[in-house]
């Protein structure tokens, strides 16, 4: 399956984002990257098969969500409409596994829509309807705050297991690659070659806190369209 085509994809998109095939592809056939699997498995056969596995069809939740399935966990997309990235359902569609789904929508104030608490909320419910322990696609390369948050609770805790903790970008692309699992289109919206996929996140649209990073920007080069809908409001 592997990158699913767009045709917001430019030439230079394409390249940069084969040039990052090879170097994943390369990765797999590292011990590091066989050590890494191994201990992934390992901690979500030590997590058990009580509690869910979070997915938001980006790389990391997509690797977690394949490799958590022969644990019998079971799968939750919580969708926080509308601005949500709007190719997340062609990579759910593509997967063709088997979810649960969980909606909420953020509030319409003052000519902009509002989403604070509304994914809070779908977790919330996720507890409720599949209990607090759930699997995340976590990495502490991600951020300084996500590095410790994996070294003060470890790869696998009472309620939560990251078994892509100390994986890189390339780990991830290279595993998708091999299983050929599909991937999100926006890992190859690299601002005509600018950007590393490995970089690039899989996240809603508008929102203050998606700003900044040039992430206004990134999103006005690939989501014009979809930003003009979310700009007329709920009645658009």
């Amino acid at each position: 399956m592997s990158l699913i085509a767009d045709p917001r994809h430019t030439r230079a998109d394409l390249r940069r984002w084969d040039a990052t095939v090879l170097a994943a592809l390369e990765t797999t056939r590292t011990v590091e990257h066989q050590r890494r699997l191994d201990e992934a498995r390992r901690a979500i056969d030590e997590f058990g098969s009580d509690g869910y596995v979070g997915v938001s069809w980006g790389k990391d939740s997509m690797v977690v969500g394949h490799l958590a399935q022969s644990a019998g966990l079971p799968l939750v997309w919580i969708r926080v409409h509308p601005i949500e990235n709007p190719d997340c359902v062609a990579v759910a569609e593509a997967s063709g596994w088997e979810y649960s789904t969980i909606e909420r929508w953020c509030r319409w104030e003052r000519g902009e829509w509002r989403a604070s608490g509304t994914l809070e909320a779908g977790f919330a419910e996720a507890r409720e309807r599949f209990g607090s322990r759930h699997v995340s696609g976590v990495r502490a390369e991600e951020s300084g705050t996500r590095k410790l948050t994996c070294m003060r609770n470890g790869t696998v805790s009472e309620s939560t297991c990251r078994p892509l903790a100390w994986w890189t970008g390339y780990d991830v692309f290279g595993y998708l690659l091999t299983h050929d699992l599909p991937i999100h289109p926006a890992y190859a919206f690299t601002m005509r070659g600018l950007l590393d996929p490995c970089t690039i996140r899989v996240a809603s649209l508008t929102g203050r806190r998606g700003t900044g990073m040039g992430r206004e920007q990134w999103e006005r080069f690939y989501y014009a369209r979809r930003l003009a809908v979310l700009a007329r409001g709920p009645n658009a």
